[in-house]
């Protein structure tokens, strides 16, 4: 029923951005492609807060990684499931 209910409200809206294995944009020092698309994930979300959903989907252990990486995520993500 849940799942039913997010498709009807996600289809009401005008963007949404469903973003799977999430975790792979933890930053690593390596790569720094992955700090830039985090960073323009916070952004994005920030200046289109009333017209955008963001979906961020993956394994519970390596999601906690990637919210423990950058602070704003976690204040960006108002709902987190695992």
């Amino acid at each position: 029923m849940g799942f039913f209910m997010l498709q009807r409200f996600i289809f009401f809206l005008p963007l949404y951005h469903i973003i799977d294995e999430a975790y792979a944009l933890t930053p690593d020092g390596q790569n720094s492609f992955k700090q830039e698309a985090i960073d323009r994930l916070i952004t994005l979300s920030d200046e289109l807060r009333n017209d955008i959903v963001i979906i961020l989907d993956g394994y519970s252990q390596p999601m906690k990684k990637i919210l423990q990486a950058n602070d704003w995520l976690s204040v960006v993500f108002l709902l987190i499931l695992y």
